[in-house]
């Protein structure tokens, strides 16, 4: 093992950040401040552990948008264009402000660092609903528009790639709402990046669950299609984030404003 790389995590009781190791292998930590010995684990099937945090993060984020988004639209009928173009507004806004508040919370939340969390949820929530409502607009007008075109290619490959293209704008949105949260040239990439990546991923799942799943209306794809959307866009974003910081990008250590708030990367 070559300890000449070192990461640094929290203690899980007083949250004072330690160095150690970079291993893939089970270490046992004794923390130097509180004396707290506990076990730490830097991987789980190759992912990184801040990576599969994330990753639940987003995923519940998105679920939780499904949940919501149903119960609050399910007596909702829709009669004309333009009552479909509102419950994508709602539906998308639900769906952005809770994987974006989720998302956001989650350094916060695992550090331990209670102002961090509420300003992570508070700006996910703000950014991540006028993403999804400026995207679920867009959505709908784009996949209205695409499928009035040549009625003949409503085929099912057409619904797919036009809901692929579709999600991954919310997904670009999405990541940059993450991206300015975080406050730094590099994260606001990588957000993008990653909220595209993960939009793509969730596009493509809906429509092939919705015809593959027994007796299913499209609510389990829909279930599953808005968390993959959340898990995709956690773990891209920490996997990204991770790779840029390993190989010292100077665009994460470059803040994007000095209005808000300064990325804990800048201030460790």
């Amino acid at each position: 093992m070559d300890t000449s790389k070192k990461i640094v995590i929290s203690c899980p009781n007083c949250g004072k950040k330690v160095r150690i190791p970079e291993s893939d292998s089970k270490l046992r930590i004794n923390c130097p401040s509180c004396s707290t010995l506990f076990f730490y684990k830097n991987s789980f099937l190759g992912l990184s552990k801040g990576v599969v945090r994330l990753l639940a993060f987003g995923a519940t984020g998105g679920f939780v948008g499904f949940v919501i988004s149903e119960i609050f639209l399910h007596s909702v009928l829709v009669n004309n264009y333009f009552e479909l173009l509102r419950q994508a507004f709602i539906n998308f806004s639900i769906l952005g402000l809770c994987i974006g508040g989720f998302i956001g919370s989650a350094e916060g939340y695992i550090k331990k660092i209670k102002y961090r969390m509420w300003y992570g949820i508070k700006i996910g929530v703000i950014l991540g609903g006028i993403g999804g409502a400026i995207s679920g607009v867009i959505a709908q007008l784009l996949f209205t528009f695409l499928l009035n075109i040549d009625n003949a290619n409503n085929n099912f490959f057409t619904h797919m790639m036009i809901r692929t293209f579709c999600w991954g704008i919310f997904g670009l949105l999405l990541g940059l709402s993450y991206g300015i949260k975080q406050n730094t040239i590099g994260d606001l990439k990588s957000g993008l990046i990653s909220g595209l990546i993960g939009g793509v991923a969730g596009g493509l799942l809906f429509d092939p669950l919705s015809v593959l799943l027994p007796f299913n209306d499209g609510l389990i794809s829909r279930a599953l299609g808005y968390s993959v959307i959340g898990l995709s866009l956690g773990a891209c974003i920490q996997f990204l984030q991770e790779k840029s910081v390993k190989n010292n990008n100077k665009d994460m250590y470059q803040p994007l404003t000095k209005k808000l708030p300064a990325n804990l990367r800048l201030t460790d």
